[in-house]
């Protein structure tokens, strides 16, 4: 996917999760901020000034990144939250706000198997 006229600020101490279908360019977005790859056109600025200008080493410490894995896991929702396959594992460590936030993205109608917060497909 081909990005164009992106304006983006992230403002320090600020979370950004990107999120979208796959081949949206996300991916390319970050390893671009990550200085991965550099940009054909146009300028990435880290507090005003042309990321090509700060050595790469210590630019890429200033920032920290989390690339999903793409691969789909044959498991419920609430099994690749907590990597377990037991329902009496996945009941503990898939606390209220883990529950809220699946809840929050749209998976409360899919099935996340959970005893006491089971959701219909």
């Amino acid at each position: 996917m081909l990005l164009k006229n992106i304006c983006l600020t992230i403002h320090p101490g600020e979370r950004v999760a990107l999120v979208g279908y796959n081949g949206s360019g996300k991916t390319t977005l970050i390893k671009l901020i990550m200085r991965l790859y550099d940009p054909n056109e146009g300028d990435i600025l880290y507090n005003g000034i042309n990321i090509r200008d700060y050595d790469v080493h210590d630019y890429r410490r200033r920032i920290g990144t989390i690339f999903q894995d793409f691969r789909i896991s044959a498991a419920t929702v609430g099994e690749n939250v907590v990597l377990d396959k037991d329902e009496e594992t996945i009941e503990r460590k898939c606390g209220p706000a883990v529950i809220k936030a699946l809840e929050y993205s749209g998976f409360k109608e899919r099935k996340f198997h959970l005893k006491t917060h089971t959701a219909a497909a």
